[in-house]
């Protein structure tokens, strides 16, 4: 289903109707994706705009050619390299070097490009399906990577990546009022979000319930 047909019968203006069909939308991820990547085509030597690119290779290489289980140990002095249970992101390194073939020293590189294109259309399908405006879907993407080339979102790959995931949820929060399918797919996410960053869930978590306290209490005053 299209951003178009997502706005629940309604019919756009023309001018929005063509800014929500999907070749906009493809254009506009490609002119990001080109954003954020250019300076790798001109220079593949480059390595990836994150805080310690290496210590996540390192890990990616320990799940494919050590033991899995090995990567949640301590490592180093006083556990000084562990990563506890951050494990998605090696996972996802470990599939996209043995399922999809990509280089070593250039895993890194492709997820600091893709997770925050995958977070703009993440946030972008749920800007749609909530305001029922398929220009939503454009506008979010495009703020989305713009706040990303922020000095403050680039950092570590487990951090902008269970960004990703949670962004992921606002999605399926609609829809999870009556499908389970849409609830199944909350909790899967939920679980792949606190393998990738436990700390940030927590606060997630406790923001939720904080935002659900106060609605308590002041729905009791109405």
């Amino acid at each position: 289903m299209s951003p178009a047909a997502a706005t629940g019968g309604l019919r756009p203006p023309v001018a929005a109707a063509r800014l929500g069909s999907w070749w906009i939308l493809a254009a506009a991820t490609l002119l990001m994706l080109g954003v954020l990547g250019w300076r790798f085509v001109a220079d593949p030597s480059l390595a990836a705009p994150t805080r310690d690119p290496a210590w996540y290779t390192w890990r990616a290489n320990v799940v494919m050619e050590d033991d899995p289980a090995s990567v949640v140990q301590g490592w180093g002095p006083a556990g000084l390299f562990s990563g506890g249970y951050r494990v998605t992101v090696p996972v996802e390194g470990a599939l996209l070097q043995r399922v999809v073939g990509i280089d070593t020293y250039s895993m890194a590189k492709f997820l600091m490009l893709g997770v925050p294109i995958l977070t703009g259309l993440a946030l972008g399908a749920g800007a749609v399906r909530s305001r029922k405006d398929p220009v939503a879907f454009l506008t979010m993407l495009l703020a989305t990577v713009a706040l990303f080339l922020t000095t403050p979102y680039v950092g570590y790959l487990d951090n902008i990546t269970v960004l990703f995931l949670l962004s992921l949820m606002l999605a399926f929060l609609s829809a999870a009022r009556t499908s389970w399918g849409a609830r199944t797919a909350l909790f899967l996410i939920g679980i792949a979000a606190a393998f990738t960053h436990p700390t940030t869930c927590v606060l997630f978590g406790m923001t939720l319930l904080a935002v659900f306290v106060f609605h308590f209490v002041t729905s009791r005053f109405r």
